[in-house]
């Protein structure tokens, strides 16, 4: 028994060199080859939100027009309504425009708030209200009251 299961893995085994002496040539010479996934964008039809989410340029400057920005304001930025840690997507309806000094304290808000539910301490659906309202939520103490939906 063991040794046919030997000799099936270096069958296999063969066939899986052979397979990759075809195809490597043909990765490293491809363009892709070599570049950085994470780290700068580059692809200028593409503007990274989050981490590592890009969404179409052209979405970015809709999303800044429809929230009342020049379409090309360097001063604005482009995040998520609800996080994707909660639940949410790179869709237009769940993307906003905040200007930079305002996003960055969202983001505070949003590293608090994400803390207390990875201990527990809050629900989802309360931490997606309180992102989506996180100005009421900023400054004031937890009380423990929840949002009724």
């Amino acid at each position: 028994m063991i040794t046919g299961l030997t000799s099936d893995c270096r069958k296999w085994n063969g066939y899986c060199a052979v397979i990759l002496s075809l195809l490597l040539p043909a990765l490293i010479s491809s363009p892709a080859f070599g570049q950085r996934i994470y780290g700068r964008n580059t692809d200028k039809n593409y503007v990274r939100i989050s981490g590592n989410t890009k969404i179409p340029r052209e979405m970015a400057r809709q999303v800044k027009v429809r929230d009342g920005y020049a379409p090309d304001e360097k001063r604005v930025v482009v995040g998520f309504l609800i996080p994707p840690e909660l639940g949410g997507v790179a869709d237009f309806n769940n993307l906003t425009a905040l200007p930079k000094k305002e996003a960055k304290q969202r983001k505070e808000v949003e590293k608090k708030i994400l803390k207390q539910v990875k201990h527990g301490q809050m629900s989802i659906g309360d931490a997606r209200s309180r992102i989506v309202y996180w100005k009421a939520y900023q400054n004031a103490p937890d009380t423990g009251v929840k949002i009724r939906r």
